[in-house]
């Protein structure tokens, strides 16, 4: 897998709207969690489920056609199998800018999506990029720190 640039994850967060898959019932979920951050600093978000009607006080879709909007980017929070049908889903659906949050994809799925998509962001929380505060500022210091945050990319014309 090759790293992932800043360039990607600034090209990820200019969509103003989210689609989110990995929302539950259980609040203290992933994907409830990035719900929740995402929302309260102003980040529209579009929870997918197929079962709940409403998460975290925001409506939630059961599937992408029923999107109010057209939404060209999406967070996956879920596990690597169910994160392989989602995939599937958004191909068909046109939206080609997604976010494997970190364990969502393995290998083969990430070979997969850079194929299917123009920009695949994978295996870094968004929550240390999006509008950062708090631990999620700190987490993004203390990468920054010890290098792992990801480095811009130059571009070539």
């Amino acid at each position: 897998m090759k790293q992932i640039s800043l360039n990607q994850i600034e090209d990820f967060l200019k969509s103003d709207t989210f689609v989110l898959f990995g929302v539950s019932q259980v609040k203290q979920k992933f994907g409830n969690i990035i719900l929740r951050e995402l929302s309260s600093k102003g980040i529209r978000v579009f929870p997918i489920h197929k079962e709940l009607e409403e998460v975290e006080e925001i409506k939630c879709y059961q599937q992408l056609s029923e999107l109010p909007e057209k939404v060209e980017a999406a967070i996956i929070c879920t596990r690597p199998e169910k994160t392989d049908l989602i995939l599937g889903e958004l191909k068909t659906f046109g939206i080609r800018n997604i976010w494997l949050q970190q364990g969502a994809s393995n290998q083969q799925i990430y070979e997969k999506a850079v194929l299917d998509f123009d920009n695949v962001v994978y295996d870094r929380c968004i929550l240390m990029f999006a509008k950062q505060k708090g631990v999620h500022k700190f987490h993004a210091t203390i990468s920054k720190f010890f290098g792992s945050f990801p480095k811009r990319t130059s571009v070539v014309k």
